[in-house]
């Protein structure tokens, strides 16, 4: 499905779908006698984890990761100019294993679209959702084996996201459900990240 995917216009349209948020949008509207924006309209959220499934959990006992997945991601948004609980932005992610043989590697690059809604001071509920291209690599050189894969994926995410609206940090849990594999063979997965508001 994702073999015919125009990957340059795949990337110039989350090129310009950015440049229009940030720079077209908030010169279009006028700035004397507005409402200043709310501080902090933008996040930038971490990832870096083991997956825990029952090879990390093997490998711990033993003091050995090497063939453990390992997660790290970036997520870069900034709130709607007219939409104040709409997020906008984009993310990388990739998932590996330290070891090269065998050696797995997936990457993954997209925007990302997420409606908040604050429940209380500290928490709120959010749904974020994202289109992705995505590209793997599986490797066990002992046997000669290479394989490749370049393809088209998708999530959608319910969750919580702990911490007050004006503070610099907070937490987001949440559960990625996907019509495709996103890690391990399983196509939904419970997931967090670090977020820096500024």
């Amino acid at each position: 499905m994702g073999r015919g995917i125009n990957f340059r216009f795949y990337l110039k349209l989350i090129f310009f779908s950015i440049l229009f948020q940030f720079w077209i949008i908030p010169d279009a509207i006028p700035q004397g006698g507005s409402t200043p924006l709310l501080e902090r309209q933008n996040f930038l959220g971490f990832q870096l984890n083991p997956f825990f499934n029952d090879v990390f959990f093997d490998e711990l006992t033993a003091g050995n990761f090497q063939r453990s997945l390992w997660v790290f991601s970036v997520h870069y948004g900034r709130e709607s100019v007219f939409f104040p609980n709409l997020t906008i932005g984009g993310e990388f992610h990739q998932h590996r294993t330290f070891r090269a043989d065998p050696g797995y590697s997936f990457f993954t690059l997209g925007p990302f679209a997420r409606y908040s809604h604050r429940v209380f001071t500290w928490a709120g509920v959010f749904a974020e959702a994202s289109p992705m291209v995505s590209y793997s690599v599986s490797k066990i050189p002992n046997l000669g084996i290479e394989n490749k894969d370049f393809e088209f994926i998708y999530y959608f995410a319910p969750g919580i996201s702990l911490g007050q609206h004006q503070k610099r940090f907070s937490v987001d849990l949440f559960w990625k459900f996907s019509g495709k594999v996103l890690i391990d063979g399983n196509k939904n997965v419970f997931s967090f990240k670090l977020n820096y508001h500024f």
